[in-house]
């Protein structure tokens, strides 16, 4: 996984709802 797949995935673990 480069950096900016890995960026984009943290960013869309915290806009999930469930993620909390």
């Amino acid at each position: 996984m480069d950096m900016v797949s890995g960026v984009q995935y943290l960013q869309l673990l915290h806009m999930s709802p469930w993620s909390q």
